[in-house]
């Protein structure tokens, strides 16, 4: 099914540039975490780190989505590249340990500011590059790109540049990164593709829905930037898959928030820990891709959503309820199943909401699911950090894979009544 895809250039190229700038940002993200832990071994704190990744979705999304769709996507993903290369420069700069701390939130928020348009890009380019009954695997193989980004930058990458001069050399190793993945794609599209028309579409054929992609004013721009809001609330499928991406991503973020103290403060392994559990988490999230890619057509894609989600939080629940000695056994076996479910609902909502929108109106759709992904997320991360303080890392984590659970499995019993297989499309 993704043999075409191993020799279409364009998407390798995508790709490798994908993978590398993934893994410069994720190795600053787990030397980041460490080290808020290690200097303040609090939640709360590491709440402020997951706060600046999410902030800039709010901040920077419906203008990343509207200023995709307007200029060339892949001169914008080239200064995005660029943007963050200069952000991780900031390490170098002779700062006294005690003082890095609001360092270390200005890096990574400028990171997410940035990232912000090449995560909304790679979605616009992804349906332009491939043909439309290779979508579903290309996210495919964009997930396991992104599992292996993860893999390298939590397990091999970030460790080593913690060992060897921490922020000094994590600096200059993403930096590094950036730079090659920007000489990858620099030349990746070197014209807009169909230039002339490609920024007048419509919703439906029977109606005509122009959106304006060039206004003159600021009342246009503001129309321009609610495009995508207007076809995600008329759409079902699209609103289903904003609704599932929202809700796997609050969990992540809680997760990531809770998890390296649940590791050090509750099962009593050292914080560094949290990268192993990378591999696990790996696993079952490679197994669900290849699952979706295999059958994932013959199930509608909110079918699998459902059941990745209740799949995914009854996962994380077994976590949070089994501790003591066998605790970190407990996560090694259950955290596969919870990278199944992510990747049942990660790829099959990434594709409805590639393939549902019009070409013209990509990035602004993909911009408001993560502008609502942002939002919803920032309530549970600013009061799981301190709650969990209060009440325990254990409970807080059973109570938000309970959430979880009840939001996956509660259309399930429905879909099974009317005939779950049936239901499939294309």
């Amino acid at each position: 099914m993704s043999s075409p895809l191993t020799t279409n250039r364009p998407f390798l190229r995508l790709c490798a540039g994908q993978f590398l700038a993934l893994a410069a940002g994720y190795a600053v993200h787990f030397v980041s975490a460490i080290l808020i832990e290690d200097m303040t071994h609090a939640s709360g704190p590491m709440s402020g780190l997951v706060l600046s990744v999410v902030a800039p979705g709010l901040l920077a999304g419906l203008w990343a989505g509207a200023l995709v769709d307007r200029y060339h996507r892949g001169n914008l993903l080239v200064l995005s590249l660029v943007l963050r290369g200069l952000a991780v420069m900031i390490f170098f700069l002779p700062i006294s340990m005690d003082n890095w701390l609001p360092v270390i939130y200005l890096v990574n928020f400028l990171l997410a500011i940035f990232v912000q348009f090449e995560i909304t890009i790679e979605a616009s380019l992804l349906p332009d590059l491939v043909d439309g009954t290779q979508l579903l695997a290309a996210n495919g193989i964009f997930g396991v790109n992104t599992l292996a980004a993860q893999g390298i930058g939590f397990l091999i990458v970030g460790p080593m540049l913690l060992r060897v001069d921490g922020l000094g050399a994590t600096g200059g190793a993403a930096a590094l990164g950036f730079l090659i993945a920007l000489l990858i794609v620099a030349t990746l599209f070197r014209r807009p593709r169909n230039a002339e028309h490609h920024w007048l579409d419509c919703t439906e054929p029977s109606t005509l829905d122009v959106y304006p992609i060039k206004p003159a004013r600021a009342k246009d721009m503001l129309t321009s930037l609610w495009a995508g809001w207007k076809f995600v609330s008329t759409d079902y499928p699209t609103r289903k898959a904003v609704l599932h991406l929202t809700t796997v991503y609050t969990f992540l973020m809680v997760v990531v928030t809770l998890l390296p103290g649940f590791l050090s403060r509750v099962i009593g392994q050292s914080a560094d820990d949290f990268s192993l559990l990378a591999l696990p988490t790996g696993v079952g999230f490679g197994i669900g891709i290849l699952i979706i890619s295999r059958y994932g057509r013959r199930f509608d894609a909110g079918n699998l959503g459902d059941i990745g989600l209740a799949l995914a939080g009854l996962a994380m629940g077994i976590i949070a309820l089994w501790q003591g000695e066998s605790g970190m056994l407990s996560i090694t076996l259950a955290t596969p199943f919870v990278g199944m479910g992510l990747a049942f609902v990660i790829i099959s909502a990434r594709t409805v909401l590639q393939s549902r929108p019009p070409a013209a109106l990509r990035g602004r759709v993909w911009a408001a699911q993560m502008v609502l992904s942002n939002a919803a997320t920032l309530i549970p991360i600013l009061l799981s950090g301190n709650l969990a303080d209060w009440i325990g890392i254990e409970r807080v984590l059973l109570l938000t894979s309970l959430v979880i659970l009840f939001i996956g499995s509660g259309n399930i019993p429905a879909r099974l009544k009317n005939n779950f297989f049936k239901e499939a499309r294309e």
